[in-house]
């Protein structure tokens, strides 16, 4: 039984969303996507909410959600690649919670967002720049965030054993 929640957080294009589905099912615990959440409740995709509302209203309603979830025990959430760069987060993320910085080298994010249309943060034309600049604005804080690091590039069985193996032993100790 999952005593903490854990929360994948890491850049786009780093497998927040296909981690946490395998790994709530080998942890046997609910998955909750943030991004998926808040489509759910605004009834439209997120680069829709970004067109339509802004990254401001974006980013509050997404906080709502943070907090709403991390209330919940035992789950795992994977947040948007800047869930981090709300203040507000911070606080809620680090209580009761093992948070996990999933990264990978910016090419093979690159080459995992090569096709994505609905990513409101990257440039169309200017893929590469955008992730790059994206990833050196937050880096920082997801070093500082994290209770585990976790390279991205394996395959998803050896990820998923390792994420387990290090969440078992940060619960134990």
């Amino acid at each position: 039984m999952l005593l903490s929640n854990v929360v994948l957080t890491g850049p786009m294009g780093t497998g927040k969303s296909t981690i946490g589905k395998l790994l709530s099912k080998k942890l046997n615990c609910k998955f909750y996507d943030i991004d998926k959440e808040i489509e759910n409740f605004c009834g439209c995709k997120i680069y829709e909410f970004f067109l339509l509302e802004g990254e401001s209203s974006f980013r509050k309603r997404e906080h709502k959600i943070i907090k709403d979830l991390v209330k919940k025990n035992g789950i795992v959430l994977s947040t948007g690649g800047g869930s981090i760069m709300n203040s507000k987060n911070i606080p809620l993320l680090r209580n009761k919670c093992i948070i996990i910085y999933l990264y990978t080298s910016i090419s093979n994010q690159i080459n995992r967002l090569d096709n994505t249309t609905d990513r409101p943060l990257l440039k169309r034309n200017k893929v590469n720049k955008s992730i790059y600049n994206i990833f050196k604005n937050r880096e920082r804080i997801y070093h500082y965030l994290a209770d585990i690091i976790i390279n991205t590039e394996n395959k998803l069985d050896l990820i998923i054993k390792e994420i387990k193996k290090r969440i078992v032993f940060f619960e134990n100790h």
